[in-house]
């Protein structure tokens, strides 16, 4: 019965909020729900029920002259028509997402593993105040590089579809609904990649802060190598949060749910426009404090902080554009 209601969902999304849409979709939604109720008291099986519904019922071309909204379906511009997707399609906008996802994390990766190169190659020469070695500058210099090239393929990846952002996506009901229960099916894994990023996140920073202590107190020499291990490891967790995150992303994007649905487009856009600059910023703090600063032990308190903050203003955003469309002030 859900996947009904989400379909229904799915087909007036690009319709204008209007009293006869409304009333429209009030309708279509009884009729699905009492067709359904009769196939099921028939025998039918509750998948298959769902099918045959969304088969009868799920071209509003066909059913709009019924429900009176012709003219509002007529009414609807190229952009919000959308755009058809095959299961082809669909399939291929996945696997682009993915390799775009991973692209990005190992660039992530790569830069914070330079970090960790050069604290233990400073490590390694003795850390008492001095610079970090030429030859560890050196090798942060081409890691950076080298994840910046990582970025620009994976940025590459992704934005083959980019298309896809300001335009709804139609899918043929048999496609739609097997996107709809892979991301249902997919919630487990998704909340496990969270979850298993953050704790790895969390694991690194607690070897940093053993190593410091180890290394404040005189302590034995593995304090210093526990400090060069943590951007490594803060990158695996990084890493692991940005995959699920985009394959999360994708599938909602495919159904119109989550963070893809329409009441919260326009948030999501302007979140994305600031995530750019935003984070090529905090890589000039990082740069600039590491070396005019020479603090390259405790610049990469960049990372943690600025994912945070950044966490704080997606939130803000969220909830001005939420307070917006709740009142009606488009």
């Amino acid at each position: 019965m859900d996947a009904i209601r989400s379909y229904i969902d799915h087909m007036f999304r690009s319709l204008p909020e209007t009293e006869e849409v409304r009333q429209a979709r009030l309708e279509l939604q009884q009729i699905c729900e009492d067709r359904y109720h009769e196939l099921r008291g028939e025998g039918v099986s509750e998948h298959e029920a769902v099918g045959r519904v969304i088969t009868q019922f799920g071209d509003l071309d066909e059913v709009a002259d019924e429900l009176g909204i012709r003219s509002a379906i007529d009414d609807r511009g190229e952009e919000a028509e959308g755009i058809e997707l095959s299961r082809e399609d669909a399939e291929r906008f996945l696997r682009s997402r993915r390799s775009g996802s991973r692209l990005i994390a190992l660039g992530v990766f790569v830069i914070l593993l330079g970090i960790s190169a050069m604290i233990a190659a400073t490590e390694a020469i003795g850390h008492e105040g001095e610079e970090p070695p030429a030859i560890a500058l050196i090798l942060l210099f081409m890691l950076v590089a080298g994840a910046v090239a990582l970025f620009i393929v994976g940025g590459m990846s992704i934005g083959q579809f980019r298309r896809y952002e300001d335009r709804a996506l139609r899918l043929d009901p048999a496609t739609a609904e097997h996107y709809r229960a892979l991301r249902v099916a997919e919630q487990g894994r998704f909340t496990a990649s969270i979850a298993t990023g953050v704790v790895v996140i969390i694991l690194g920073m607690g070897l940093a802060a053993i190593g410091g202590v180890l290394q404040q107190e005189g302590g034995p020499e593995p304090g210093g190598w526990l400090l060069a291990c943590m951007p490594a490891v803060v990158g695996i967790g990084t890493g692991v949060i940005i995959v699920g995150s985009i394959r999360r992303g994708s599938l909602d994007r495919l159904t119109s749910e989550g963070d893809c649905h329409p009441e919260r487009s326009r948030a999501n856009q302007l979140i994305s426009r600031i995530a750019g600059p935003y984070w090529l910023l905090a890589l000039l703090v990082f740069l600039v404090w590491g070396f005019i600063g020479e603090a390259w032990d405790r610049s990469w308190m960049v990372w943690p902080i600025g994912g945070v903050l950044f966490a704080a203003i997606a939130i803000t955003i969220e909830s001005f554009w939420g307070d917006r469309e709740r009142r009606g002030d488009r």
